[in-house]
């Protein structure tokens, strides 16, 4: 394989000595993303198919329009029809790399030949030959001259895009078949999941919030969680304060910014980022120790987890076995020259200059929770594991990004019952690997709250997102925006979107969640504790959503409920949208009033109070507007008896008498004595004979 750096001439398919040439040269071709995208980023740009069409970049300036852009989507399978049978003897491909442009050069490519465009044979594996943390602008080309020909009719080449991946050129060279090409032998495609992660692989919890800790000194209250912040998560409260159910059962403590007390105050460009987050560009110990030191705070934190999960436990009479689980954050170790510090305690001050060296100074820091842990001996918690904050497999920010985190995961596994969960973001790099690499559970981030890319059509969107974590087993990261009790419906209408369609595709019951709410004291307890319809409204939907009792029907429903009303006094009537639906959004408009009374309704209540006329008795109708924010317009025609007072009461009286009697063998006389006792009728058996029913008809006249 050779490496070309630079600008490549112009393509042509003239032959060559041999009767070589690019028979690619001018054919079609089709492009797959491995997960859906059509609803999403979709951003790809190609036209007149640029990959065959001879021409490669003239310049290295990703401006250039003979570049072909593809984005995210996890890889591309391009794959070329060449018309005819060839003997496929090579390839040369031209990609972009400029890591300051957010640019890289495909890790791998897959080179797949195929004689009937159904069965293909893998040929060749190309890694990259630039390295992705490579800082000059670079046009790689990738070339192999296969050791032997291939009879095919389809080429296929698939490779992995990590954020953007420019192409320029892609060639294929053969020529005449001549009997001698090597045997054809199909290769298993590949094979995906195509189900959520399970509930099991939390160990039957489903419900994690994200809780944020760590270095904050602008606000101590942001970071040090204490027992009424937290309440709200571990029970549900209704709007009286009281815990009236269980809400979320498990909890990651992070770490806010990755900031730490180590971080350079007016830092300059040239100096080194000091934190324990993924951005860090150096790792120093003690702040891995003041990390801990904050988990463990007294009355804060694990702490103040521990006394509410107390509370909820006495105010709900629940098994004294009842307990929230902990996930503790993995500080993020990074290779570097700098001194971290004396983790392995022979009084030599380490450093972490190889991945090995991370996974040992990531092995001391679960030692170190583990032994705290037990000291702590909290009662009401039960420590699961370790979360990895770094969101993608970036080998823009580490060349050994995949080896560093299958170590670091390792290494948690070494502890007995620990496990490694992660949050990846939508389409991150990497997620094709999470399973391999040996995370317990990912849990990936929709991106919907926050990226206006994605929310033209956000139940659209969310069902790419939903086929993604099928393929490759993920489950949920619920996202609410850290702005919601500011921005309002403007922001929650997309947390809202979330909940609907994991309604309606499973993953409301089928798979664990994570979520994210900001820093403290947090979106959800304010929420819990707003009076504030829509912010309520939010905290007791995500409460249904955990219950899996949450109903958003995909075909909205409407409903105007009839009844019996008593003349002259106010009848309540529901009227609404089926299920779980935000009330704000629902608009009523009485079209047709009734002709023996009146109606008005309440939107917020989703009622309607009819009165009738003091002297009308009989059948009465109207007919309302029902309106969607979706565009959801239906017409109710709504059936009124109404009926005299009297006769409403006998009816209560008798259908309560028939409950108490109903094993006594003087039922219909029981029933016919209270009746007649208000109104004057008189139940023989069940006949009824109406004894004032002149007078009546002559008021109804």
């Amino acid at each position: 394989m050779a490496l070309f750096i630079g600008m490549s001439s112009m393509v042509t398919a003239s032959a060559e000595s041999d009767g070589t040439s690019n028979v690619a040269f001018g054919m079609k071709y089709t492009v797959e993303t491995e997960v859906p995208d059509s609803n999403s980023y979709n951003q790809d740009k190609d036209t007149d198919y640029m990959l065959t069409d001879g021409e490669s970049s003239s310049t290295t300036a990703y401006s250039n329009p003979q570049w072909v852009k593809y984005y995210r989507a996890v890889s591309r399978t391009v794959t070329i029809d060449l018309k005819d049978m060839y003997a496929i003897t090579g390839i040369n491909c031209g990609f972009l790399q400029n890591k300051g442009a957010g640019i890289y050069c495909p890790q791998h490519m897959v080179v797949s030949v195929s004689e009937n465009g159904i069965d293909f044979m893998k040929v060749s594996d190309i890694e990259n030959p630039v390295p992705n943390d490579q800082g000059a602008v670079t046009r790689a080309v990738y070339e192999v001259d296969f050791s032997d020909k291939y009879k095919a009719r389809y080429i296929r080449f698939y490779f992995n895009v990590d954020v953007n991946t420019y192409a320029d050129e892609f060639q294929v060279f053969g020529k005449a078949v001549d009997g001698s090409e090597k045997e054809f032998i199909a290769t298993n495609p590949k094979e995906y999941y195509n189900s959520y992660e399970t509930l099991d692989s939390i160990d039957g919890y489903q419900d994690v919030m994200l809780l944020y800790t760590g270095y904050y000194p602008e606000n101590a209250a942001v970071v040090d969680n204490n027992k009424a912040a937290l309440l709200p998560y571990v029970g549900y409260i209704n709007v009286s304060n009281k815990v009236v159910d269980t809400m979320f059962d498990a909890f990651i403590f992070t770490y806010v910014g990755g900031r730490s007390p180590s971080e350079i105050p007016n830092k300059k460009d040239s100096d080194p980022i000091i934190g324990v987050g993924t951005t860090t560009s150096r790792s120093i110990m003690s702040d891995w120790v003041y990390m801990l030191d904050k988990v463990f705070l007294a009355d804060y934190n694990l702490d103040a987890l521990n006394a509410a999960t107390a509370q909820v436990k006495s105010d709900l009479s629940l098994d004294a076995n009842h307990k929230s689980a902990v996930y503790i954050t993995l500080p993020y170790p990074k290779v570097s020259e700098f001194d971290f510090g004396d983790y392995d305690g022979d009084d030599v001050v380490n450093k972490l200059l190889s991945v090995e060296d991370c996974a040992k100074a990531e092995k001391w820091f679960i030692e170190e929770a583990l032994q705290r842990w037990d000291e702590a001996g909290y009662e009401n918690l039960e420590l699961k594991g370790f979360y990895w904050e770094n969101e993608s497999i970036s080998y823009g920010r580490n060349e050994d990004e995949l080896e560093l985190v299958t170590a670091c995961v390792a290494a948690v596994h070494e502890f007995e019952g620990m496990q490694c969960i992660v949050i990846p973001f939508y389409q991150a790099s990497g997620i094709e690997y999470y399973k391999e690499i040996g995370f317990d559970c990912a849990f990936m981030q929709p991106n919907l709250s926050f990226n206006e890319t994605l929310q033209d059509e956000p139940l659209l969107m969310m069902e790419d997102f939903a086929e993604a974590c099928k393929k490759f087993n993920l489950a949920v990261e619920m996202e609410i925006h850290h702005n919601l009790i500011s921005k309002g419906r403007e922001l929650g209408k997309f947390y809202e979107a979330y909940m609907q369609a994991c309604s309606q595709n499973g993953m409301m019951e089928n798979t664990p969640h994570a979520y994210y709410q900001g820093a403290g004291p947090g979106v959800i307890y304010n929420c819990a504790k707003s009076a504030d319809p829509y912010l309520r409204y939010i905290y007791d939907t995500t409460y249904k959503f955990i219950k899996h009792t949450l109903s958003f029907s995909k075909d909205i429903k409407g409903y105007a409920e009839g009844g019996e009303a008593v003349a002259g006094k106010n009848f309540t009537g529901q009227i609404g949208i089926e299920g779980d639906w935000y009330n704000g959004d629902v608009t009523f408009e009485v079209v047709n009033e009734p002709e023996h009374g009146s109606v008005r309704v309440l939107n917020s209540y989703e009622k309607y109070y009819y009165m009738s006329d003091d002297d009308y008795i009989g059948p009465d109708t109207f007919e309302v507007k029902i309106s969607y924010i979706n565009g959801y317009i239906e017409n109710f025609t709504v059936n009124l008896t109404v009926v005299s007072e009297d006769a409403s009461q006998a009816e209560s009286i008798i259908e309560s008498t028939a409950n108490k009697d109903s094993n006594s063998g003087d039922l219909a006389k029981t029933i016919g004595i209270a009746a007649a006792a208000i109104t004057g009728v008189a139940l023989l058996g069940f006949a009824i004979v109406k004894i004032n029913d002149s007078k009546k008809r002559k008021k109804n006249k």
